[in-house]
């Protein structure tokens, strides 16, 4: 189980697999590009050991910040990107400057916030902390119909009451989602695009996951 009790804010999970952990939800910036100048803020929140940011860097832009609540998922990002600017999340000075972000970047982030109370609290804060016409780029995994899912969301329903989360033996909590789950979620967005894509777990299982890309609106 999450050792500080709280199974929103799990870093000790994350903190044991900073070191061989590989992220590969695609970004597709060609996408997005003609909605974000080589000028524009960006935060990438939960930016792990910063593989995104390193991109967006390698296309010149320069106005980046990752935050990730993990300590070592930190230290090993300066290490391999010491030029980038990868801190550890402190919620308190984040959420104190408003106005800020052109972009916003959420990938397999909101998977590891199971409570909805929680998801509904980052939703807020991320469009408070936004600029006006601002933009936020969601990718994260889909409600899976195989045996192998269906049987740990069956598992699980009865400790967290929500179809889509489950524990993992290490002890990481996860939630899979409805696209439906994302338009409530980001309510106070404006649709852009919504594509259904293919992606490998952290564990390497293919599955069915979704990229959301939306617009702030007041």
């Amino acid at each position: 189980m999450i050792r500080d009790g709280n199974i929103n804010r799990q870093h000790h999970y994350w903190d044991n697999l900073a070191r061989e952990a590989i992220f590969t939800h695609p970004f597709y910036l060609n996408k997005i590009q003609k909605f974000i100048s080589t000028d524009s803020k960006i935060l990438d929140y939960g930016c792990g050991y910063g593989r995104i940011c390193q991109i967006l860097w390698d296309k010149g832009y320069r106005n980046l910040m990752g935050v990730d609540i993990s300590p070592k998922m930190i230290r090993r990002g300066n290490s391999l990107y010491p030029h980038l600017m990868l801190v550890q999340l402190d919620p308190d000075t984040l959420w104190s400057e408003s106005d800020r972000f052109n972009l916003v970047i959420l990938f397999s982030v909101l998977t590891c916030i199971p409570e909805l109370a929680a998801l509904q609290e980052l939703l807020k804060r991320i469009h408070q902390v936004m600029a006006p016409q601002g933009y936020l780029y969601i990718s994260d995994t889909l409600v899976q119909t195989d045996p192998r899912n269906v049987k740990r969301y069956e598992q699980f329903f009865g400790e967290y009451r929500t179809y889509g989360v489950f524990r993992l033996p290490e002890g990481g909590i996860f939630r899979h989602f409805l696209v439906d789950d994302i338009y409530r979620l980001t309510a106070h967005f404006e649709p852009v695009f919504t594509d259904l894509i293919d992606v490998m777990t952290l564990h390497h299982h293919p599955a069915k996951g979704f990229q959301y890309f939306c617009k702030k609106v007041s």
